[in-house]
């Protein structure tokens, strides 16, 4: 339809910007600035009016997406050095951690003495699958993957399953404890019920139809920009053209792919997960909100 050839014709528009760009914000390097003003009018594709952003991060749905926030939000802050810290990683020197090293390299770029802040539209905290709150209402964007595999892809990783599973294992156990998990994290709540904290989910059983109606209505009317992970070149274009400034070469790469995650030999492009483990069990409530 309509919409759908609007969102082509600038993906195409933004892809160009794209292929002729350098791929970092020109800025001095790591992060000695006196004034981040000054980093922001060297950066040449600065847009004036940038929006105050909160980056809801979802486990398993693009730790690469820290590139479009902080291409959009931190003028002061050198991405290369980012950028050199997950080549590292993925040599296997290092931990999956690359989003905690950014926000470190985002809390050193204070101006001194002056202490101004070198991301002054960027909420905090960057690192983390923090739940939404209610105080970040109108500035949040997120992307969202299909649940099915955001599940499997944890699984993989065997995140929040007893240490004795394999991922067939834990897949089976994520049904009983994950299914819902974008309904809780849009209610202020973490995706997995057996998370260790001090109040116990209330979107669980009978209640997640309730949680699920205010989920779609948070995510309509309380959100700056909502990205897919399966098109993700053309969300992160929609993320600049909807928000303001150009996107970069490393915003459109996998800097975290899953370890469980297969390649197809003759495309190179990975696969999907296989979704044997679930037994045809789909997660109605959380395919609701991706919907």
């Amino acid at each position: 339809g309509k919409v759908q050839e609007l969102e082509m014709n600038i993906y195409d528009g933004l892809s160009e910007k794209v292929r002729s760009s350098t791929g970092h914000l020109v800025t001095p390097p790591n992060c000695k600035i006196i004034d981040p003003r000054a980093a922001v009018k060297a950066d040449p594709y600065f847009v004036e009016g940038l929006k105050p952003i909160t980056w809801m991060h979802i486990e398993k749905t693009g730790q690469s997406f820290m590139y479009t926030v902080l291409q959009y939000a931190c003028p002061g802050v050198n991405t290369s050095e980012v950028d050199r810290r997950v080549k590292v990683y993925s040599l296997g020197k290092q931990d999956a951690s690359v989003v905690v090293f950014a926000e470190r390299q985002v809390k050193m770029c204070y101006s001194r003495p002056l202490k101004i802040n070198a991301c002054p539209p960027l909420g905090f905290p960057l690192c983390g699958h923090i739940p939404l709150r209610p105080s970040r209402y109108g500035s949040v964007v997120s992307m969202f993957r299909d649940p099915t595999q955001r599940l499997l892809s944890s699984a993989g990783m065997r995140k929040n399953c007893p240490d004795r599973y394999n991922a067939y294992n834990c897949t089976r156990f994520k049904v009983k404890t994950e299914f819902g998990c974008y309904v809780r994290f849009l209610n202020g709540e973490h995706c997995s019920t057996i998370e260790k904290r001090a109040n116990p989910p209330k979107c669980v059983g009978k209640q997640l139809d309730f949680c699920t109606n205010k989920a779609k209505n948070v995510l309509r009317s309380h959100f700056l920009f909502v990205g897919i992970v399966e098109k993700w070149d053309m969300s992160v274009c929609l993320f600049h053209a909807m928000l303001g400034g150009s996107p970069a070469a490393t915003q459109f790469k996998n800097i975290h792919p899953g370890r469980a995650r297969q390649t197809d030999s003759s495309t190179g492009k990975l696969v999907d997960y296989d979704d044997a483990a679930l037994r045809g069990k789909t997660d109605k409530h959380d395919y609701e909100v991706y919907r």
